[in-house]
């Protein structure tokens, strides 16, 4: 449930499609612009449940709704500069404390997009990717996920051996649980050319990992960002906090987790996430008491 004092305000401007959720009184209030995973379409709880805590935020979607692409294949990063230069311009919104936070492959978005935009001045990952990947849908495999100004993001293209992809077969076919962690893994290899710039990021980073994340290496990811900040110096506050036994479902506290180890993926397929629900519940808990002291310190 949301605060009363926050007011929800639907979006449908400048080809923008998501959700504002405002402080009721006069101020200029930081805002986080918020991103969800490959779910598609528009996903308003952690918005809701962050501005009740005293934030503006901006529920973004970037695909799978009205106009948007049907697909999460060459997501332009113009859309989320659009999002952030008309944040800028609105009333009651402080233009110079404006973070993101994304989950998932909006982790791989928010990481992307920050390296990109200066304005975003704090960025919160959640199980996130810090190299970019293929795009997820019919065309998807062959395509980045994300473009900019016309041109593709270079994405990891590593070969994924064939034992895998036999066994991801047969898994599917038995109706046997399966997960797509190694194959995340074997595409990055070696592939430099898809890391996200992350040391270019104009401000403090926190990672959240699960150590047993079965739908990609958000910890292993995570680990490589924080070479990668080490390794360039990067001026501003870092930190990856991992939880060894949670999987992939770390997001707002106090959601069920008796289903979060596994998710339907069609013909009586199961995909594993990771975890058990009492990892991933205390997960959930202590990651978004982090987050929010976060953004409350650093915007």
């Amino acid at each position: 449930m949301t605060n009363p004092e926050v007011e929800r305000l639907p979006i449908r401007d400048e080809g923008l499609v998501g959700t504002m959720f405002l402080q009721k009184k006069s101020n200029k209030y930081p805002t986080i612009i918020v991103l969800g995973g490959s779910e598609e379409g528009l996903r308003e709880g952690d918005s809701a449940l962050l501005a009740s805590h005293g934030f503006n935020t901006f529920s973004l979607a970037y695909f799978g709704i009205e106009k948007l692409p049907s697909e999460l294949v060459h997501i332009p990063i113009d859309y989320v500069e659009k999002a952030l230069n008309w944040l800028m311009n609105q009333r009651d919104i402080d233009p110079n404390r404006i973070g993101v936070m994304g989950t998932s492959k909006g982790g791989e978005l928010a990481l992307l997009s920050a390296s990109m935009l200066p304005s975003i001045k704090a960025v919160a990952g959640y199980v996130p990717s810090s190299v970019v990947y293929p795009g997820i849908g019919k065309r998807g495999s062959e395509l980045s996920s994300w473009t900019y100004q016309g041109d593709e993001i270079p994405f990891a293209t590593g070969k994924v051996s064939e034992a895998e992809l036999q066994q991801d077969k047969r898994e599917a076919k038995t109706g046997l649980q399966f997960t797509y962690k190694n194959i995340y893994l074997q595409m990055a290899k070696g592939q430099e050319k898809a890391e996200i710039p992350v040391e270019k990021i104009n401000g403090p980073i926190l990672l959240i990992s699960g150590g047993d994340d079965q739908l990609w290496p958000s910890e292993e990811l995570s680990d490589r960002a924080i070479r990668r900040l080490k390794k360039y110096g990067h001026r501003f506050t870092y930190e990856h906090i991992t939880f060894p036994l949670a999987g992939h479902s770390i997001g707002s506290p106090n959601l069920p987790t008796t289903m979060s180890m596994e998710a339907p993926f069609g013909q009586g397929v199961k995909l594993l996430l990771g975890g058990t629900p009492k990892d991933n519940a205390h997960a959930q808990t202590d990651a978004w008491e982090k987050v929010k002291r976060f953004f409350k310190e650093n915007l």
